[in-house]
């Protein structure tokens, strides 16, 4: 049973449209050519509303900023299998101009929806239902959600400086996560990446309490092991999901660790190749303006970071993180984000948007970072076309764009071994290696992922078989900055 205020929250969700399921008749619709309500027969509560017979639509506008993640669905049910019906959301900017426009049809009898991130300079959008042509289409529950609604920004509880300081190098790491484990009913522990000679602190993920050494938690080693009997955060083997691709959330169930050491990181780095990028990097030495635009599936979009979840520390998605240490590193001021990348999507989404949603942002450098949606189904052949074609759409507007070209992060080894999965996923880091050349460079997530699970493990990284926590979200954002650095002269 869901909790009243969670209720509420899904019941307003479901409100963002007025008269969404048309009970007061065609109050809050604007409609054009043959629209009747429906009475006699509605498809749910006390009306529904008829397109047709021949050409009829309704729509009503939503006022929404650039950037929000929305769904729209409706219930539509022609009269016949060869009437058809189409719904459509299109997002305007505040002259009025169309930015973008995007449709779903009835499919076998399931229902359409729309699943988007409106342009980055939206003003309000336009929910629509059409029909045109024979027979007639009754029409009802058109719902909106708006996952950003009412989404409080909350500035970052954590020193970004400190932050962006590369794990790889130093003699400090700043709050590395952990998951402390209990297997078979033993103590839980958990590694670190290096051997502490001083631990500074342990924390609960929100990075707001605090554990003691010796009463809380010992070390031995490279690893933390709880003591029997502290309030300090672990997690049994027992709570793992079971079964074939199996999903556990770990958000929040980690420690942050801040510890001093004097090992040396031996694993792979980020490539620098500010010299492949040579028009980003003098924009951003003369302090000129320059747009970047993140363009990837829900790693980059953030999904399961604490500042996406809205809960402390609040840390920014990767690549607003890099976007505020380029503004410091350069002091320039005029660095320009927009992250429109989306949870769920792939290479082929990524191909078919690329004009609309990136292209027409006008960039200066492009963050492109696909795979962890693509490895169910696309070959690493088709996955590089899909990328290739994606560079060359924003490119026949933006000649001069720039890109880094991101292998995602590998999945828990837990998840699937199916060798067609994992073979893709790494096919894919092999096909993006490839292109990099003047103006693209290449960011190798998989192998430095793959590093850091084999002194660790994925799940002291993962908010779940995909996702990166605030630690790997930081390591992300760091790659990211060494990759844009110039080798030094010889």
């Amino acid at each position: 049973m869901i909790g009243l205020l969670t209720a509420l929250v899904l019941f307003q969700q479901k409100t963002m449209l007025e008269n969404q399921g048309f009970e007061s008749g065609l109050a809050g619709w604007t409609t054009t050519g043959a629209v009747t309500v429906e009475r006699k027969a509605p498809i749910d509560g006390r009306a529904s509303i008829r397109l047709g017979p021949g050409s009829g639509s309704a729509h009503q506008r939503y006022s929404v900023p650039g950037l929000r993640v929305l769904w729209v669905g409706a219930t539509l049910k022609p009269s016949a299998a060869n009437v058809d019906a189409q719904l459509k959301l299109e997002c305007f900017d505040r002259h009025g101009k169309r930015l973008l426009s995007q449709t779903a049809h009835p499919d076998h009898g399931k229902d359409p929806g729309i699943y988007l991130k409106t342009h980055a300079f939206t003003d309000h959008i336009v929910v629509s239902i059409e029909h045109t042509g024979e027979g007639s289409v009754l029409t009802d529950n058109v719902i909106l959600t708006d996952d950003d609604k009412g989404r409080v920004q909350h500035p970052p509880q954590v020193d970004l400086i400190e932050a962006m300081r590369p794990i790889w190098k130093g003699r400090e790491v700043s709050n590395e996560s952990v998951l402390l484990l209990s297997a078979a009913g033993g103590q839980a522990s958990g590694k670190l990446l290096f051997n502490p000679i001083r631990v500074l602190s342990v924390r609960d993920a929100s990075l707001g309490t605090s554990y003691r050494q010796g009463q809380d938690f010992v070390v031995q080693g490279n690893r933390i092991i709880a003591q029997i009997g502290s309030s300090i955060p672990i997690m049994k083997d027992t709570e793992f999901a079971k079964g074939e691709f199996p999903w556990t959330r770990l958000d929040g169930r980690h420690v942050f660790v801040t510890y001093e050491h004097d090992d040396t990181w031996t694993g792979p780095l980020p490539m620098a190749q500010g010299d492949r990028l040579l028009r980003t990097i003098s924009l951003l030495k003369t302090k000129r303006p320059i747009t970047i635009v993140a363009f990837g599936d829900s790693i980059t979009q953030g999904v399961n970071v604490s500042g996406f979840r809205n809960l402390p520390p609040y840390l920014p998605d990767w690549p607003t993180l890099a976007a505020g240490e380029l503004k410091r590193d350069y002091a320039n001021p005029n660095v320009r984000l927009y992250n429109v990348a989306l949870g769920g999507q792939t290479s082929v989404w990524a191909k078919e948007n690329a004009r609309d949603l990136v292209a027409t942002l006008n960039p200066d450098l492009v963050i492109v970072a696909f795979g962890m949606n693509d490895f169910w189904s696309l070959s690493p052949h088709d996955f590089r076309r899909n990328i290739q074609s994606v560079v060359a759409t924003i490119r026949r507007r933006q000649p001069r764009c720039e890109f880094v070209l991101v292998a995602s992060m590998r999945f828990d080894p837990a998840y699937t071994a199916d060798p067609t999965y994992v073979g893709n996923l790494a096919g894919y880091t092999a096909e993006l290696a490839q292109m990099q050349g003047p103006g693209i460079a290449f960011l190798d997530m998989d192998h430095m992922s793959q590093a850091l699970y084999d002194m660790k493990s994925q799940r002291d990284l993962a908010t779940d078989p995909m996702h990166p926590d605030d630690f790997m979200a930081r390591w992300y954002a760091q790659a990211l900055i060494a990759t844009l650095e110039q080798q030094p002269a010889r």
